[in-house]
């Protein structure tokens, strides 16, 4: 009987900047990868390309067939090639199929399924989530990157250091950068009577994994957390962090002053972190004072603040008394905040005050109000911001201010209950601040 190939029921071919590759396009819907993302050359592209528009899904043909679909030499070798690494593979009969039409388990066709199994789901891949099914090698002619920053601080946090796996598992569900890249996908927010925008579409991002994924000190996050912006500073490659609670937005920090002695922090939260701890320590309720204390920011913003009442108010106190501190803070309620998302013009005239500064960005989601987010938030703090809200609040931040990096933390997964979908609406922030990034670049100077 004459040997038949198929192409892998999975294979795509798919650009991201000026490279090829060959990835899962079915990984959003299987949790065994049948096809490792893989960079090719331009013509091993246009052969995959021409073969799964010539060839239909899951049929098997000769391989003189397939190669009969070229004319060059060089083309006829990839189809040999993609036998040899297993994209073409082997059309076997099933157990069921060799024992005839009532699919009977005979020694011949138990027979037939094992070598059925061993050539072909052996052979699959498990799968490796990254963030929206982004390649394992990085592109220099990326425009963004991504990090995840798993850790925790307190045990009501502690769900927080799963959020990065959590969010590449989704994201890889929901949508595959290849084809974001290709085609975009749109977004409603800030919509007045036109179109929707397409985010995504031409940019070149890049998952650098997880900062201090081996640490297991604080120190040893902090020397991480440098050593992972030195290497974005030297590539001028603006970046989009998750954590991890939101301690780790200090280590971040402190990295980046050490460029820009100048940051700005724009801290989007419900809780102030000001004047809950006394001193210094890695905790998600002292991070705006770790800000002041450690990284030595000069200016901060925080807004979507709600706190009703709250006795500690002895640090609140020292900092009034220090004018060095104080002069810094730029404290805005979670009303007074909505007021300025419906005032154009109060909003210009206070981002105005940071266009001379390199700004990072820091996103609490419980600046949320809970239902938003579906309780997945370590400390909800009631009422806040909706999503169309924080969107649109990011949008003119990401537009109008010079971010050289932006954090999204707190997202708890181990926390309330998980919508039927994932969390989508996460996903829709993470791209609108990547689109956002990419079309901004490293920020000039001055």
């Amino acid at each position: 009987m004459t040997t038949r190939y198929r192409l892998l029921p999975a294979l795509a071919a798919g650009r991201l900047g000026r490279a090829c590759y060959l990835y899962d396009g079915l990984a959003r819907g299987a949790p065994i990868v049948f096809v490792p993302t893989q960079k090719v050359t331009e013509r091993v592209y246009r052969v995959v390309s021409h073969l799964k528009a010539a060839v239909p899904p899951g049929e098997g043909w000769e391989l003189e067939r397939l190669k009969g679909l070229f004319d060059g030499e060089a083309e006829r070798g990839v189809v040999d090639v993609l036998v040899e690494r297993g994209y073409l593979e082997e059309v076997r009969e099933t157990g069921a199929a060799a024992a005839g039409g009532g699919g009977e388990l005979t020694p011949a066709a138990v027979t037939a399924a094992r070598e059925a199994f061993a050539a072909t789901d052996a052979k699959h891949f498990f799968n490796v989530p990254r963030l929206f099914g982004l390649p394992p090698q990085g592109e220099d002619d990326a425009q963004v990157a991504f990090a995840g920053v798993p850790f925790a601080s307190l045990p009501i946090s502690a769900g927080a250091a799963e959020a990065p796996a959590h969010l590449r598992r989704v994201s890889q569900r929901w949508a595959n950068w290849f084809e974001v890249f290709e085609r975009g996908v749109y977004c409603e927010a800030g919509m007045a009577g036109g179109l929707p925008r397409l985010l995504g579409q031409g940019v070149v991002l890049r998952d650098f994994g997880d900062v201090g994924a081996a640490a297991r000190t604080v120190g040893q996050l902090f020397a991480a957390a440098q050593q992972a912006v030195e290497e974005l500073v030297r590539r001028r490659l603006p970046a989009v962090f998750v954590g991890g609670d939101h301690a780790v937005t200090v280590p971040l920090v402190c990295a980046y002053t050490r460029h820009h002695p100048d940051l700005a922090v724009i801290q989007l939260d419900a809780h102030n972190d000001l004047f809950f701890l006394d001193g210094a320590a890695f905790n998600h309720a002292a991070t705006a004072a770790n800000l002041l204390l450690l990284a030595d920011v000069q200016y901060l913003l925080t807004l979507g603040l709600r706190t009703d009442l709250d006795a500690r108010t002895d640090t609140l106190r020292r900092i009034a008394a220090a004018p060095q501190f104080a002069s810094r803070l730029h404290l805005y309620s979670l009303a007074a905040t909505k007021r300025l998302l419906g005032e154009a013009a109060a909003l210009d005239q206070l981002l105005d005050s940071l266009k001379g500064r390199p700004c990072y960005l820091t996103i609490d989601v419980d600046v949320l109000t809970p239902a938003a987010i579906h309780g997945q938030i370590s400390t909800p703090a009631g009422g806040g911001l909706e999503w169309w809200e924080l969107l649109q609040l990011v949008e003119a931040l990401i537009a109008r201010v010079p971010l050289v990096a932006c954090d999204v933390v707190e997202f708890n997964p181990a926390k309330g209950v998980a919508a039927d979908e994932g969390p989508p609406k996460l996903l829709a922030l993470l791209v609108l601040i990547i689109d956002g990034l990419a079309r901004r670049g490293w920020p000039a100077r001055g």
